[in-house]
């Protein structure tokens, strides 16, 4: 990358001499046409879909580092050609090691794919300041997934805002990360204005009754989200009766998750209740069970 970044076009005055100017313009060609055959021999790789499944591409560490040599040369021509054989509907980018400087590579050169792709940063260092150096590149995201990353309730705030201007992002998900009830307000109101956002999962943060009551606010202005997930939280009896009365006329929630909330009788009784009226929802985990351990978020 350091070679890449010698060469690009904002340190061309330091080549002074025309000889080495010269010199330079043939090593560029040469790291330019290297950097396009790795990537799309790497994209040549991806497996095909099986029956109705999404297309998806499981990057190793390497593309990470042809990305941010990509990145360095500055060169938005050479980011275009090098994703545009890029057909996955789904990248798959954990435990890669991606900080803020990884995701401002990312954003550069995701940015130029000319299909919506689901882009996924599980477990990996993304924090605050790699959402902010994603957000040129969110509107090409159907989908962004940071489970375990080290994001607080700042982060979410500038995930949202571009969210809300986003015509292809439908789904977040931030299970194990930093979240606090101060994020609900964010979440509520993307709720309220995003009328085709289709699932969000919270799971495993810190999010107490008055945040669900907050989510509450925004789910009753709400009939495109299909999916909720806010297993182990501490939202209780409370937080679990002000969704129920968010969702008695809700229709497009088709599943549900309250599982390790300390949600006690009252919080079932008012779910119970809850679904007599609703008859669209169709899984509500309130207890463990094997599929909700394997699937929780």
């Amino acid at each position: 990358s350091f070679v890449s970044g010698l060469l690009s076009c904002r340190h061309r005055n330091l080549m002074g001499k025309t000889s080495l100017v010269r010199r330079r313009s043939k090593k560029y060609k040469l790291v330019k046409k290297c950097l396009v055959k790795s990537i799309l021999k790497h994209f040549l790789s991806i497996p095909p879909a099986f029956g109705g499944e999404k297309k998806s591409m499981h990057a190793l560490p390497e593309f990470v580092w042809w990305i941010k040599c990509i990145y360095e040369m500055q060169d938005s021509d050479l980011a275009k050609q090098a994703v545009r054989r890029l057909e996955v509907d789904h990248l798959k980018l954990t435990y890669c090691g991606i900080g803020p400087v990884e995701c401002t590579a990312l954003a550069y050169v995701l940015k130029h794919l000319k299909n919506p792709v689901g882009l996924q940063l599980d477990y990996n260092s993304v924090g605050d300041l790699g959402i902010e150096q994603l957000i040129p590149c969110l509107d090409i995201c159907q989908s962004i997934y940071l489970r375990g990353n080290n994001i607080s309730d700042q982060g979410v705030s500038k995930l949202v805002e571009r969210a809300l201007d986003s015509c292809n992002l439908q789904k977040i998900a931030l299970y194990h990360n930093n979240l606090t009830d101060a994020c609900t307000q964010n979440f509520a109101k993307l709720l309220k204005h995003k009328d085709n956002f289709l699932a969000l999962r919270l799971g495993n943060n810190h999010l107490s009754a008055s945040g669900a009551e907050v989510l509450a606010e925004g789910l009753k202005q709400n009939n495109s989200i299909q999916y909720l997930g806010l297993w182990g939280n501490k939202i209780g009896d409370a937080g679990a009766c002000a969704l129920a009365a968010a969702l008695e006329n809700n229709t497009s929630m088709l599943w549900l998750s309250l599982v390790g909330n300390n949600v006690g009788s009252h919080g079932a009784r008012a779910l119970a209740s809850m679904l007599k009226k609703n008859t669209i929802l169709e899984e509500l985990w309130r207890k463990k069970s094997a599929d909700e351990t394997k699937n929780r978020s």
